[in-house]
């Protein structure tokens, strides 16, 4: 259930672990300021979805696809709300969907967004996520890849 489009994106993403904030926890650097002016944020902002948007349009546009169903957006919250308005939200995990991180006690709202690299027959999954840590914090100082566990997590496929 992959999608040529998600897949591409992860090719991308894969290119990008290790990049790092300058200064560290500034939510700025030469990266960090393309990843925001994707969907036109300013640096200073949080950027797991910029980093997750630029991704889908990098490998878009190399694809030659004319557009991109994915919002421009630097919200998780939009991005999940979209994901469940437009029928994008499945059960399992698969290599180049996004999971969603829900905000604790707030339904509806997520503060986290990553890419699924590969999924594990324990049931875990290999993220890439920007503005994370090897920990998988929504608020870290770079491009991870962490493996994670599917618990209380919404994951979207983009075609």
């Amino acid at each position: 259930m992959s999608t040529v489009l998600g897949l591409k994106a992860i090719e991308l993403a894969k290119s990008a672990v290790g990049v790092r904030e300058q200064p560290l926890g500034s939510n700025d650097g030469p990266e960090v300021k393309k990843y925001l002016s994707s969907v036109n944020l300013p640096v200073g902002n949080p950027w797991c979805q910029a980093f997750a948007f630029y991704q889908f349009q990098n490998a878009a546009h190399q694809l030659g696809l004319s557009s991109l169903d994915y919002p421009k957006t630097g919200s998780t919250t939009v991005v999940g709300q979209w994901a469940k308005a437009n029928g994008k939200i499945i059960t399992n995990p698969v290599p180049g969907c996004i999971f969603l991180v829900p905000k604790p006690n707030v339904p509806g709202e997520f503060h986290h967004v990553g890419l699924v690299s590969d999924v594990l027959p324990d049931g875990t999954f290999i993220s890439i996520e920007g503005n994370s840590n090897s920990g998988g914090s929504p608020e870290g100082v770079g491009v991870f890849s962490n493996r994670r566990r599917r618990l209380n997590l919404v994951f979207a496929l983009i075609s």
